[in-house]
């Protein structure tokens, strides 16, 4: 969706699923609007409900678990209304993240698997 000045993306994700976000260039909102689940913060797994909200840092890139049927929404500010263009600009490519830090690697593979202990 689109709004001046705003790019509002929304993503449903089924109940009991997995997945690891993708690590964004610039600070925005994210909203969990309905649904449960468990997401990877500075503080570790946190199980929450939405409705929720809260402000994703640059380079964040963190696991999800699922609870129920959820429902997330981000708010990008630009004026870019091209897809293409607009994943350019928002997302860090894969092939340009470092992941040479063993520590944070095993961090992230505890939090993975203390959601599904």
């Amino acid at each position: 969706f689109f709004a001046p000045g705003q790019y509002v993306r929304t993503c449903t994700i089924p109940a009991d699923t997995f997945v690891v976000g993708k690590m964004h260039r610039h600070e925005h909102f994210v909203m969990l609007v309905k649904g449960e689940a468990s997401i990877l913060t500075d503080k570790g797994m946190e199980r929450i409900t939405g409705p929720k909200k809260w402000i994703s840092k640059p380079g964040a890139k963190r696991p999800v678990h699922t609870h129920t049927d959820c429902e997330f929404l981000t708010v990008h500010s630009t004026d870019e209304t091209d897809l293409d263009v607009l994943e350019a600009e928002l997302i860090v490519p894969e092939a340009q993240i470092d992941y040479e830090a063993p520590q944070e690697a095993a961090f992230l593979t505890n939090a993975v698997q203390g959601a599904y202990a």
